[in-house]
C-alpha cells in the first residue's frame, strides 16, 4: 500500500518539505523569503499543525526546486 494511504496528507507533505529543506540546507527564514509565505504559517505547516492549500504547496515546491507531484501525491 502506498505511504499516503496510511499517513495523513498533511504529515506526508510536511515530511517531504522537511526532507528537502534538510538536504538543501534551507531554513524556514530562507523558505519564507523564497515563497513570500508568512513565517508563522510555514512553521505551522512544517510542524504538521496546519493543512496546506494546493496553491501554497505549489509555491513551496517551486521554492524547493521540486515538482508539485513530489510534495502532493494526489
Amino acid at each position: 500500500m502506498p505511504l499516503y494511504g496510511i499517513v495523513p496528507l498533511v504529515m506526508l507533505v510536511r515530511n517531504k518539505i522537511q526532507e528537502v529543506m534538510w538536504l538543501k540546507n534551507i531554513t524556514q527564514e530562507e523558505l519564507h523569503r523564497r515563497t513570500g509565505i508568512k513565517q508563522s504559517y510555514l512553521s505551522e505547516i512544517i510542524a504538521g499543525q496546519r493543512d496546506v492549500r494546493i496553491s501554497t504547496a505549489q509555491k513551496i515546491a517551486k521554492a524547493l526546486g521540486k515538482s508539485m507531484d513530489y510534495l502532493w501525491p494526489y
